[in-house]
C-alpha cells in the first residue's frame, strides 16, 4: 500500500506539471498556436486530472459509489477513450461542457469533484477566510477553527449532510477555491441536530460567550417549500466572470441532482455583512426572503430549481 501511494504521488506531481504547462499555454501571446492545441493539450490535461482525481477518491475510507451513478447516458462519453471512460463516472446530468469550458470563456482551470476527508482542513481554511469579520479578530486568534466549527463543523459530521451532492472545486494548482455543502433535511437538522452541536461547542470553548453560538431556525414554510439547505463558500479572490462561470456550473449539477431526487428548491442563509458572497448568490438565481425572524446579521435566500 506504502508503495502504491509513493508511485501514485509521483503520478499527481506529473498531473500538476501537465496542468501548469497548459496554464502557460493560455497566457501565450501567440493565440494562432493556441487556437490550433489547445483542445488537443486541454483534453490530456481533463483526462490526466480525472486519473488523479479516480486516485484520490479510492485511497479514501469515505468512499460513497452512489455519487457516480450519473443516470442518463452522456453524449460525449460516446466518443470512446480514457477520457470517455472517466467523464461517465461523473455525478453531472446532461452538462456536456462541465469539464471543457470554451476557449473565450475562461483563462484558467477549474474542477469540480465530490469532496473527500482529505478535503476538511482546507475547507476550514477557507470557510474562515470567507467568513471572517473585524468585531471577531479577537476569537480567531485565540481559536483558529473557531468561526468554521460554528458554521461548518457539524454539516461535515451530520448523518443528513447529502455527501452525493456535495461538491469541492480546485483551481490548476489542485488547491481547494470553493465547496458546496448539502443537507436535504434542514427542519431536523435545525431543531434537533443542532443543539447538540451548539452544547457541544460550549464544552469545547468554554470562555467564549455562549451567544456566539445562536440557535438558527427558518420560518416553517421555508422547510415546506425549499427543504434543502445548501451553503456554498468560493475563493472571492477569483476573477469575476470565472467565479460566476463556475459558480453556474456547479448549480447546474445541484440543480439536477436534487430535481431528480424529487426536491423543488433550496435556501441558504448568509452573514449580511458578507456582501460579496451575497452577490454570488444573488447572480446564481437566489433571492431575499424578508422578516426572517432570527438574529440581525443572517439573510435567508431561496431558489425555485
Amino acid at each position: 500500500l506504502n508503495d502504491w501511494r509513493r508511485r501514485a504521488s509521483i503520478f499527481h506531481e506529473n498531473v500538476k506539471d501537465v496542468s501548469r504547462l497548459l496554464q502557460k499555454l493560455v497566457s501565450i501571446n501567440n493565440r494562432a498556436l493556441l487556437y490550433d492545441i489547445y483542445n488537443y493539450i486541454n483534453d490530456i490535461n481533463s483526462t490526466f486530472i480525472l486519473c488523479s482525481k479516480y486516485l484520490y477518491w479510492i485511497d479514501d475510507n469515505q468512499k460513497h459509489s452512489s455519487v457516480f451513478m450519473s443516470g442518463d447516458e452522456e453524449p460525449w462519453s460516446k466518443r470512446g477513450g480514457l477520457a470517455g471512460d472517466f467523464l461517465d463516472l461523473l455525478p453531472i446530468g446532461d452538462f456536456q461542457s462541465l469539464m471543457k469550458p470554451g476557449l473565450n470563456s475562461l483563462s484558467n482551470i477549474f474542477f469540480i469533484r465530490p469532496i473527500t476527508s482529505n478535503d476538511h482542513a482546507s475547507m476550514y481554511a477557507l470557510c474562515t477566510t470567507i467568513s471572517y469579520q473585524y468585531d471577531i479578530d479577537h476569537l480567531i486568534n485565540q481559536y483558529s477553527q473557531i468561526l468554521a466549527d460554528k458554521i461548518i463543523g457539524r454539516y461535515l459530521s451530520s448523518s443528513l449532510n447529502n455527501v452525493n451532492n456535495c461538491y469541492a472545486i480546485d483551481n490548476n494548482e489542485d488547491n481547494l477555491c470553493g465547496f458546496v455543502l448539502t443537507i436535504n433535511e434542514s427542519e431536523k437538522y435545525d431543531k434537533f441536530i443542532q443543539t447538540k452541536w451548539i452544547e457541544q461547542l460550549h464544552e469545547k470553548y468554554p470562555n467564549v460567550d455562549q451567544n456566539f453560538f445562536e440557535l438558527i431556525e427558518c420560518p416553517q414554510w421555508i422547510y415546506d417549500q425549499y427543504s434543502v439547505r445548501i451553503q456554498i463558500f468560493i475563493d472571492l479572490a477569483i476573477k469575476t466572470d470565472e467565479i460566476y462561470h463556475v459558480g453556474c456550473k456547479l448549480m447546474k449539477i445541484l440543480s439536477e441532482n436534487l430535481s431528480q431526487q424529487g426536491y423543488g428548491g433550496c435556501h441558504a442563509l448568509l452573514d449580511e455583512r458578507n456582501v460579496c458572497l451575497h452577490k454570488f448568490y444573488l447572480y446564481l438565481g437566489f433571492t431575499d426572503i424578508a422578516n426572517i425572524d432570527q438574529n440581525d446579521h443572517m439573510i435567508l435566500l431561496a431558489k425555485r430549481f
